[in-house]
């Protein structure tokens, strides 16, 4: 059926409750007081009502009204309008995720998958059995095409501030980047510029950004670095650097990482490659929907649980475990802006 906007848009809303409550009391008194109106605005909503419908709708008699025929008909279809009416603008109903069956897109690179996936794992194993996670890989240029199109619910890792449409939480600042080797083949380790170009590398495209910030600093200290193997995947420079003599940069956490999970070692890049917030972002129509809102809390959980599982005992370690989100309100009129407490204990902002 075509909706015929025009004439809808000269029907107040308030008429049809009106009508409604006037069926159920059968008086417009009644009708009045449960609608905390006085008489006759009870009367002159009834006028319009009779007005639209081009009928009485309700005739006097001595103890009240008396419906016609056509109010009659009209009744059911007005009670189950404002029955949909209502259930529309209710408060989302609550996620479930030990009950609601859902299973949750998420785009990412190797590195961080294998920092966040264990303990995102962990957390559903134990608080969400009827969730599943679906992770896919992207690269950060089509990260935000991907989130509009309605492919993935939510990205991780390190990207642009995309459009005012897409909203980010920082998860945490990567500390710098490490070099991972294996010891067997440098005893003497990689702390300095000339043993680190010196080395044969492996590079890995899914941080092309900062491989071409590492060919940039070797070139400007007069050093042009030798790429011996190219590779997709983090994942699979470690498992080549523990069977060869090579060398691979990643961000401090994934190397420490890799390094634990493979008896390999990381030392500093011999120079600053800065330090890249990781972020997880998602559309902002989807901002305040229940799973949604839940999938956000629990990746940021994962990754402050990820974080500790990593640190040593001592100041840093207690700061994080006392460490809580911040929360804040925005003011009608004010555009949205995010404060969020990192898995580091750093808080950021920014305005979307």
């Amino acid at each position: 059926m075509r909706i015929d906007y025009e004439r809808l848009s000269r029907v107040d809303l308030n008429l049809l409750v009106a009508f409604d409550v006037l069926w159920s009391e059968q008086s417009v008194t009644r009708a009045a007081k449960r609608l905390r109106l006085g008489q006759p605005a009870m009367s002159h909503a009834l006028a319009r009502l009779r007005e639209i419908f081009e009928d009485e709708l309700f005739t006097r008699t001595t103890d009240g009204i008396r419906p016609t025929p056509r109010a009659a008909q009209l009744a059911p279809n007005v009670r189950a309008l404002l029955e949909r009416l209502q259930t529309t603008l209710a408060t989302p109903c609550e996620f479930d995720p030990m009950r609601d069956e859902r299973t949750f897109r998420i785009g990412t690179n190797e590195g961080q998958e294998s920092l966040f996936l264990p303990a995102l794992a962990a957390l559903a194993h134990e608080h969400a059995r009827a969730v599943n996670f679906d992770l896919r890989p992207v690269a950060p240029d089509e990260a935000t095409a991907r989130i509009d199109a309605g492919e993935l619910d939510l990205v991780l890792g390190t990207f642009a501030e995309g459009r005012a449409h897409h909203k980010q939480r920082v998860l945490c600042a990567n500390g710098g980047y490490h070099a991972l080797f294996d010891p067997r083949f440098f005893p003497d380790g990689l702390g300095s510029m000339d043993a680190y170009a010196a080395a044969a590398h492996v590079r890995v495209a899914s941080q092309e950004a900062v491989e071409d910030v590492i060919d940039r600093r070797m070139t400007d200290g007069g050093v042009v670095r030798r790429v011996a193997i190219r590779t997709a995947h983090p994942l699979a420079a470690a498992l080549v650097v523990r069977a060869a003599p090579l060398v691979v940069t990643l961000g401090e956490r994934v190397a420490v990482t890799m390094a634990a999970a493979h008896g390999l070692k990381t030392e500093p890049a011999p120079f600053s490659l800065g330090r890249v917030p990781v972020v997880m972002m998602w559309h902002a129509s989807f901002d305040r929907e229940p799973s949604i809102v839940w999938l956000r809390d629990t990746v940021a959980q994962a990754a402050r649980n990820a974080l500790l599982e990593a640190l040593p005992e001592g100041p840093v370690r207690s700061l994080v475990e006392n460490t809580r989100p911040r929360l804040e309100l925005v003011p009608p009129g004010k555009r949205p802006r995010t404060e969020t407490t990192t898995a580091s204990g750093l808080r950021a902002r920014r305005v979307d």
